[in-house]
């Protein structure tokens, strides 16, 4: 997850809505689509929810219900993240009891949580956002609550390493030249 997963809501428009636009939560993983049995995996660990879904080069592992995301949820409270990937998990969880309480369904609720969807991964479509601030008003400015800064990260197993290289890390060849040329630095 720290590597393929995320933590989204959409945003659709839609004539029966009752502010025009529809919002919706999504737990996703995406991988090449040779990797399609491990996401059947990932799918069996969570006791069957979800679904599957192939393109011509990438398999989804979806989760939508509100029921099923409340498994994900769970398990990534016991489990933390370890990467920045940590903070959308909570601006999720606050958008999902939200949801949860209905309380998008009123317009303060509503314009609140497009402040946070628009925050969350990536922002909303500009014309989407221009059109909801139009019809409705502005967002609300948005006070975070803190989210625990590792300062030292415990790698809580091999499988946490051998998962996110699967997903971020790479094998190559890179000439140290290169490397000098580009202007990058070794940290500790």
């Amino acid at each position: 997850m720290d590597a393929e997963g995320t933590f989204t809501f959409s945003v659709t428009k839609s004539l029966k809505a009752r502010f025009g636009w529809l919002i919706a939560p999504r737990f996703s993983i995406c991988l090449d689509i040779r990797d399609f049995h491990l996401l059947k995996s990932i799918k069996d660990f969570f006791g069957g929810i979800g679904i599957i879904k192939v393109s011509a080069s990438q398999v989804y592992f979806d989760v939508n219900s509100v029921a099923d995301l409340a498994k994900i949820i769970s398990h990534f409270n016991l489990f933390p993240l370890q990467s920045s990937k940590r903070h959308m998990f909570h601006i999720f969880v606050i958008l999902y009891n939200m949801y949860r309480a209905k309380e998008h369904l009123t317009l303060q609720g509503f314009l609140l949580a497009i402040a946070y969807i628009n925050i969350l991964n990536k922002p909303i479509r500009p014309d989407t956002l221009k059109a909801i601030i139009a019809k409705h008003g502005l967002l609300p400015c948005l006070v975070l609550p803190p989210v625990l800064f590792f300062n030292k990260i415990i790698i809580p197993s091999v499988w946490w390493i051998i998962g996110f290289i699967c997903g971020e890390g790479s094998f190559t060849f890179f000439p140290f030249f290169l490397i000098k040329k580009k202007g990058l630095k070794e940290l500790e």
